[in-house]
């Protein structure tokens, strides 16, 4: 979703900045929402469920999101219904990631405290950087210094998260 971001910067490809706010938010919602889907036990039915169809899911999901890129870039109009601009619909979205990844942060400092583990730490440490992006996105200013901000502080997100998984599996026997 943030390739679709960054791809629809304003003349770019696209002339419009429209597709550009909903797909920024929309990472930052589907990150948060995926991780927050990673602290529900393994015997939750919706994870039995993923569990039945976890061959076919990153496939599948590939898959959706690059019909959805690919329709959203050719037919960017489509975006025109969404108000991208109205404060209630910025803090809907606001307050669905600060609760998607404040449980997720909450469920991994939990389990740091104790396995020390360094993914569930990175964990934590992604949820507050996204947390914080979505401020920034919502507050800041295009092309000024936080504009910068919230792009630096989702690359730091997904690049901790990388070197905890890395540090994470090359420390397992």
């Amino acid at each position: 979703m943030f390739a679709i971001h960054g791809l629809s910067t304003p003349h770019f490809l696209l002339h419009s900045a429209r597709l550009t706010g909903v797909t920024a938010q929309l990472s930052v919602l589907l990150a948060s929402f995926w991780l927050w889907m990673s602290t529900l036990p393994s015997d939750h039915r919706v994870m039995r469920f993923f569990v039945k169809i976890r061959n076919w899911l990153v496939p599948a999901w590939t898959v959706v999101l690059g019909a959805f890129g690919t329709v959203v870039m050719v037919f960017a109009e489509l975006t025109a219904f969404i108000p991208t601009d109205r404060k209630p619909l910025d803090a809907i979205v606001s307050l669905a990631v600060f609760l998607l990844n404040g449980a997720a942060a909450w469920h991994y400092y939990q389990s740091s405290r104790y396995s020390r583990l360094p993914l569930q730490t990175a964990i934590v440490y992604s949820c507050a950087w996204l947390s914080a992006s979505q401020v920034i996105m919502v507050l800041g200013e295009t092309w000024k210094l936080s504009w910068w901000l919230y792009h630096f502080l989702l690359l730091a997100a997904m690049i901790v998260m990388l070197v905890g998984l890395v540090r994470q599996y090359s420390g397992a026997r």
